[in-house]
């Protein structure tokens, strides 16, 4: 899609719903609608977009991975609902854990100050693995920094400096 390629997300929003209205069971449609409106800072849209969808038309193979809660996820962080985030990432009911919901939560754990809470799940989401689209998995030093980020950006420089410590012991 050219527009995806000239990063023209109002182009890619309006094309990917008009798609979407036309065929609700259309996941692939959703998907980029929900992200370019997010690109869009509308994450209320994105939301209604993704409250819209109806979970009959989900894909019966989905055992390990799905990307559905990830666009649930997405919106709620951007709007700052951290214990949403929290929730929902507690509740992720397959094997695999994508890569964005793994970072959006620990970001959000990371916000709400909830130190215990986010050293127990870097733990799991390290030792377990997080996932990109492909289903390959994502090196975890790129999910570490982005807690680093939230560490800094919630003012928690203590506890950012322990982060540092070991992203930079583990990228050496």
């Amino acid at each position: 899609m050219r527009a995806v390629r000239e990063k023209n997300w109002v182009g890619v929003a309006q094309l990917t719903e008009r798609r979407y209205e036309m065929d609700s069971s259309d996941q692939q449609a959703l998907h980029m609608a929900v992200i370019s409106n997010n690109y869009l800072n509308q994450p209320t849209h994105s939301l209604e977009l993704m409250r819209s969808f109806n979970p009959n038309y989900l894909k019966s193979d989905l055992q390990e991975m799905s990307w559905i809660e990830t666009n649930l996820v997405f919106p709620h962080y951007l709007l700052g609902y951290f214990d949403q985030v929290d929730s929902m990432a507690r509740s992720y009911p397959l094997l695999n854990m994508p890569d964005a919901q793994a970072a959006m939560h620990l970001k959000s754990l990371a916000f709400l100050k909830k130190e215990a809470e986010l050293a127990e799940f870097f733990q799991i989401y390290q030792q377990k693995g997080v996932y990109n689209t492909s289903g390959k998995p994502t090196p975890f030093f790129l999910i570490h920094a982005m807690v680093c980020d939230a560490l800094l950006l919630s003012d928690q420089p203590e506890l950012l400096k322990v982060y540092v410590a070991q992203l930079e012991a583990a990228v050496g």
